[in-house]
């Protein structure tokens, strides 16, 4: 259904791993939000250095044991939920937490001795752009991809100086950023959902922690990735997804039809997490903030949700759409219920049909 990819800067960590607070809310987000059998992959950053190194294999949350891989791949998911795996479940969880602490240990052999807050003038060279993209290969594949990356998210190089993006407004953040994906060609998150938390930590400033998020986010959704949340904090909804589908969609607009895509995950009570709507040109995508998909057992479907950010008009839109799960319809917009729809100029047609 999704796999995570958790990037640990090893700028980030001080030089004892003992100081885990980090990991802990990790942990937490991840025994909340993952499914039965998700791959989990952990990539140790240098933003000094600008690389990126994995010290071990993909994980499988939680941990199967090997008497379980035959019935896993004859039966796929619902042959893991027995009785028997259910009651360990507890310690397979412990299990992954042991291998994610193994393979996130060697990034601390040369790391920071002290997590110092500095000035900005004084801060060394980083180059996390340029780690990410060295590991761009990683986002080959057409699985939804959940990228959590624990970093400060400083960028001080040639591509962006640290002070000028602490400087900048808004719109020179956005400038900013483009700049600097424009000098990665190869940075590209391929449509992945990404959060981020521990922006700004390094920094005495703490007016540091908004431009520095405004500006990584900018650089994200510049090289088709999705920013949901960047922060000091890692603010991931405890939601655990139960269904994904992914959709070619068509809205006509501004006298033409635009063409884009849309994935919508949900939990077992319909909630959304991780999805999102891409009319497929110039900077219009945006990430569902809040919504619903609704489906019966005969699989009709509603589905209501709230965008992050505005595409077509002012102010971030709102999406109605009903119909069977491989085809819906309906309007991107706001509802006016004293209005038909059809004389609403508030609402644009939509169309969405599953992809093969």
């Amino acid at each position: 259904m999704r796999r995570t990819l958790v990037y640990v800067d090893r700028q980030a960590l001080s030089l004892s791993p003992d100081e885990l607070g980090w990991f802990g809310a990790l942990n937490q987000v991840l025994q909340q939000t993952m499914t039965t059998a998700e791959p989990l992959e952990m990539v140790v950053l240098d933003s000094a250095e600008g690389t990126a190194k994995s010290y071990g294999p993909t994980l499988c949350y939680p941990v199967i044991e090997e008497r379980y891989h035959e019935r896993f791949a004859s039966s796929g998911i619902s042959g893991l939920l027995t009785n028997d795996l259910i009651d360990q479940l507890p310690d397979l969880q412990k299990e992954i937490v042991f291998q994610m602490q193994d393979q996130v240990g060697p990034g601390y052999v040369g790391a920071p001795e002290t997590r110092r807050q500095q000035l900005a003038q004084r801060m060394d060279d980083r180059h996390l752009l340029r780690a990410l993209q060295s590991d761009a290969a990683r986002f080959d594949g057409d699985l939804p991809t959940r990228v959590i990356l624990y970093s400060d998210m400083i960028e001080n190089s040639d591509l962006a100086g640290l002070e000028a993006v602490l400087a900048a407004d808004g719109e020179q953040r956005l400038e900013l950023a483009a700049a600097a994906v424009d000098g990665l060609p190869r940075l590209d998150f391929q449509g992945a959902m990404v959060y981020g938390f521990g922006t700004g930590a390094a920094l005495e400033d703490p007016a540091a922690t908004e431009a520095l998020s405004g500006f990584m986010q900018q650089a994200v959704y510049l090289a088709n990735g999705y920013p949901v949340d960047f922060s000091r904090e890692l603010a991931v909804r405890a939601v655990r997804p139960s269904s994904v589908a992914r959709y070619d969609m068509e809205i006509e607009a501004e006298g033409r039809m635009l063409k884009g895509r849309m994935q919508l995950m949900a939990d077992a009570s319909g909630r959304l997490t991780d999805s999102f709507l891409d009319l497929g040109t110039g900077n219009r995508s945006a990430h569902f903030d809040s919504g619903r998909l609704i489906c019966s057992q005969d699989e009709r479907c509603q589905l209501e949700g709230k965008l992050a950010t505005a595409l077509l008009f002012e102010d971030p839109e709102n999406v109605f759409m009903d119909g069977n799960r491989g085809s819906l319809s309906g309007h991107l917009g706001f509802r006016n219920d004293r209005l038909a729809d059809s004389d609403n100029p508030a609402l644009l047609p939509l169309e969405a049909e599953v992809r093969p």
